[in-house]
C-alpha cells in the first residue's frame, strides 16, 4: 500500500471514530435531556391581576390550559417531577405546593379550579413567596434536585422584582419567564430571568401560548440536566 493510499485510508478512519463519537455524544445528551428521565422541582408563578382579562376575555383561561398542557408533558410523580403553583396579583394564593399532589388530574383540578381575582400586580412578592414558602424546608432527597420556576406575567410590577430574583438565582433556581400579551416590559422579564435571557425569557400573545409550549418543555429540561451531559464530552 503506497503512502497516498495509506493516508486516505487513515483521514477515513479518523473521521468516521469521530462521526461514531459524535452520535454518542448526542445521543446520550439528548437522554439526558429528555424530561421521561429527569426529576426536578417546577414551580409555576401565575399573574392574575385585572389586566389579564382587560387585554381580552378568557385570557386567564388561556393562561389555566396553557399551564396543564405544559404539565401533561411531563413525568409527574411523588418521584419524578414535583409541581407546585402560585397565584399572584396584589395578594397571593398557594394553589398547591410540591407535595401537595402526586397525579396529573389532581393538578389540572386544582389548577383550573384557581379563581380569577383581578387588581394589582405584585410579581416580586410572588417571587418571595416561592423562596420563602415553596422552596424551604423541602426534603433532603428533593433539596438536591433541579428547581425551575417559570413565571407568567402580562404587565409591569408594581413592586420590585430584582431582589427577589436574585434571592432565587442565588439558591440556584433556573428562571424563566413567559411575557404575555401587549404590555409586558422587557427589561423587567430579563431581570427576572436566568442567563442568557434569550433561552429563558419568551414573549408571545395569549392566543398563541400553546405554540410556546414544545419549546418551553425543552427549556425546562434542559436548564439543569443539558450542562452536565455536555461536560461529561469536554
Amino acid at each position: 500500500m503506497n503512502l497516498k493510499v495509506l493516508l486516505i485510508h487513515s483521514c477515513r478512519l479518523v473521521v468516521d471514530n469521530l462521526l461514531t463519537a459524535l452520535h454518542s455524544t448526542i445521543n446520550c445528551v439528548f437522554s439526558f435531556s429528555d424530561c421521561s428521565i429527569q426529576r426536578f422541582n417546577l414551580v409555576f408563578l401565575v399573574d392574575g391581576s385585572g389586566s389579564i382579562e382587560n387585554q381580552g376575555r378568557g385570557n386567564f383561561q388561556r393562561s389555566k390550559d396553557f399551564i396543564t398542557n405544559l404539565i401533561d408533558t411531563f413525568n409527574v410523580g411523588r418521584d419524578e417531577v414535583n409541581v407546585a403553583t402560585v397565584l399572584y396579583w396584589h395578594n397571593y394564593r398557594i394553589i398547591h405546593r410540591l407535595n401537595t399532589y402526586f397525579s396529573k388530574d389532581s393538578m389540572v383540578r386544582a389548577i383550573q379550579g384557581m379563581p380569577y381575582p383581578g387588581g394589582g400586580t405584585r410579581t416580586g412578592q410572588g417571587l418571595n413567596v416561592i423562596r420563602t414558602r415553596i422552596l424551604t424546608n423541602l426534603e433532603a432527597s428533593r433539596d438536591q434536585l433541579p428547581k425551575v420556576v417559570v413565571v407568567l406575567t402580562d404587565g409591569l410590577s408594581q413592586d420590585n422584582v430584582a431582589s427577589p430574583a436574585q434571592a432565587l438565582h442565588n439558591m440556584g433556581v433556573t428562571i424563566i419567564v413567559v411575557g404575555v400579551g401587549c404590555c409586558f416590559y422587557r427589561p423587567e422579564l430579563n431581570e427576572m430571568a436566568s442567563d442568557p435571557d434569550q433561552d429563558h425569557v419568551y414573549a408571545v400573545s395569549f392566543t398563541d401560548l400553546q405554540q410556546i409550549t414544545t419549546s418551553l418543555r425543552q427549556q425546562i429540561c434542559f436548564g439543569k440536566e443539558m450542562p452536565l451531559a455536555i461536560k461529561t464530552y469536554v
